[in-house]
């Protein structure tokens, strides 16, 4: 039995064990969809046919044609997966990663006559052997010098046969006349020992020259090989690049059959015939006893209960509609316990898997929720509170804080401004009211309703022994719009066509003291007029109702009613 032969043996004995089928031998006996994708029909398979199958059998494959497609040119049929394969363009020369042509020197490489290069030597040592041979006669078997030497052992040999009987003493004595021809002829021997030694001498030197002269041979053929292969291989590059240049040429792919240009079609006639088939089902070794028309043998087959299924678990194939059979029985199939998510093959579960170890899992396992939650309400904290950051900056607006300030007023004569500073030097005394008259002066600077900027300033109550009205009105006359707040909270406002201000709101708790010092600001998006008393942290607003009422824009005025009252204007 030879290594091939013993190699098929050992192989043959390994599927087969112990009465059993191998997996392999399971695949085998139980065919799976995986290899009955773009799988040729073969001859076996078909119970009936009106036709000869030599007409309907793909040249390729030899089996019956499945799923055909016909040349236009020679109308040669054949299966879809066997001209797709056959016209699929194929790598003509591997390209290493260095980019250089691949071209492996080993004792196996084939020359353009196919003769690899242990051929080469081989005949190159041989042919010089020859030569050497007929140059120095060693074909005559008399020239020979082993046989030479062989031929003088045996003369010895039966010489010392004939002389067992004589006296040894003898050999001191006179020889024989028997005796002295023995000798010359050994003499001779000797003589043409020495003979065919220096000839011998002389040989050996040949051999040296024929030594070297095989290796030059043998490295000229070489180098011959290497260079019948390098243009080889320079040929094949051209036809490459010839090929890319040409996108036409490359895209040519010929009839296995006619070699002209395959382009696909389908002939009616090949598809009636096929349809006046039936065939077994691709799962008949399975146990399928189906008998099927050509043209439902695939829809069958793709939903056919024989298929075979390979299991999860233990990796066998098994016929669907056996599978959940299988599956709730086989030991390799993964259990899971929902509480714990322990998860192992059946065969190890139900010892591995115990109560305390369920607890113990579960409670691992909501520990890791458990930080996980809390890692999430972390990250939603940090990002609600850069939405606030975000959402107070929209409904604020991009601050800007005052830094100077100008007044107007009609009251000149009443009012001295130092600077930041305004000062009531002289108040006005109403004779028909009966009381001091507030007398106002405006902030010269208008402020926008629909602006994007959060506007700052503050005040500071120098001295207040009177009251002090803060508003706002849409223009610096006197016939206007305003909405003022006093020093007890009072919201009130003054109609354009009217000269008295009417309630309207009260700030709870909001008071204005000597020494106080108060934030004004205009917040845009909310509409927003806020008055802020740092000092007792308390506030008066005029919201979007109040501001809405201005078009376009509204001025900031301030009202004293006693002699010597000053307020001193801040920035922020």
């Amino acid at each position: 039995m030879n290594t091939e032969e013993q190699k098929v043996s050992n192989e043959s004995s390994k599927d087969i064990t112990f009465g059993y089928f191998s997996e392999k031998d399971e695949e085998k006996k139980k065919l799976s969809s995986e290899q009955f994708i773009d799988q040729s029909i073969l001859r076996s398979q078909v119970v009936e046919a009106k036709n000869e199958l030599d007409v309907l059998t793909c040249p390729i494959c030899m089996n019956i044609l499945f799923k055909p497609i016909s040349c236009s040119g020679c109308t040669q049929s054949f299966c879809k997966a066997c001209i797709n394969q056959w016209i699929t363009p194929k790598p003509a020369l591997r390209v290493n990663q260095s980019g250089s042509n691949s071209m492996p020197l080993n004792n196996n490489i084939a020359n353009n006559n196919g003769e690899s290069t242990n051929n080469i030597i081989q005949n190159i040592f041989n042919n010089n052997i020859n030569i050497f041979r007929e140059a120095n006669n060693f074909n005559n078997p008399q020239n020979n010098i082993f046989n030479v030497a062989q031929n003088q052992s045996n003369n010895r040999r039966s010489s010392h046969e004939d002389d067992e009987d004589d006296d040894p003493f003898l050999f001191n004595s006179q020889p024989f006349p028997s005796q002295q021809a023995q000798v010359s002829q050994e003499q001779d021997t000797h003589a043409n020992i020495i003979s065919f030694q220096q000839q011998n001498q002389d040989r050996v030197a040949g051999g040296s020259q024929l030594m070297y002269h095989v290796q030059q041979q043998l490295q000229q053929g070489i180098q011959n090989q290497s260079q019948m292969q390098l243009q080889q291989i320079q040929q094949q590059q051209q036809q490459l690049q010839i090929l890319s240049n040409n996108p036409n040429v490359l895209n040519r792919q010929t009839c296995p059959h006619c070699k002209q240009i395959f382009k696909g079609t389908n002939i009616p006639l090949v598809n009636k015939l096929l349809g006046s088939m039936k065939i077994k089902c691709f799962y008949n070794e399975n146990g399928c006893p189906e008998i099927l028309p050509y043209d439902s043998y695939e829809k069958h087959c793709l939903k056919c209960p024989y298929e075979g299924v390979k299991c999860d678990g233990c990796k066998e194939v098994i016929i669907k509609k056996n599978i959940d059979e299988h599956i709730s029985t086989c030991k390799e199939i993964n259990e899971k316990c929902e509480k714990c998510q322990f998860e192992q093959p059946r065969r190890v579960f139900f010892e591995a898997h115990t109560e305390m170890k369920c607890l113990q899992l579960q409670i691992v396992e909501k520990d890791k929720k458990s930080i996980n939650l809390i890692s999430k309400v972390d990250q939603l904290a940090t990002e609600v509170q850069l939405l606030r950051l975000q959402l107070n900056t929209i409904q604020m607006g991009i601050p800007d804080n005052i830094n100077n300030f100008s007044f107007q007023t009609v009251f000149t004569n009443n009012f001295k401004f130092l600077g930041n500073q305004a000062i009531l030097e002289k108040d006005s005394f109403n004779e028909q009211k009966k009381k001091k008259d507030f007398l106002h002066f405006f902030l010269n600077r208008p402020f926008y309703v629909h602006s994007p900027v959060l506007q700052m300033f503050k005040i500071r109550i120098d001295k207040l022994q009177g009251n002090i009205i803060m508003g706002i009105s849409d223009s610096q006359l006197q016939n206007s719009m305003d909405f003022m707040v006093n020093k007890q909270g009072d919201i009130k406002k003054k109609e354009k066509s009217e000269n008295k201000y009417k309630q309207k709101d009260r700030a709870a708790n909001f008071i204005i003291q000597e020494k106080n010092t108060i934030l004004i600001k205009y917040i845009p998006f909310l509409y927003t007029v806020e008055f802020f008393n740092i000092d007792l942290n308390v506030s008066c607003r005029l919201d979007s109702s109040y501001i809405l009422e201005f078009p376009h824009q509204f001025f900031f005025f301030y009202s004293l009613d006693h002699q010597s009252d000053q307020i001193t204007f801040l920035s922020c």
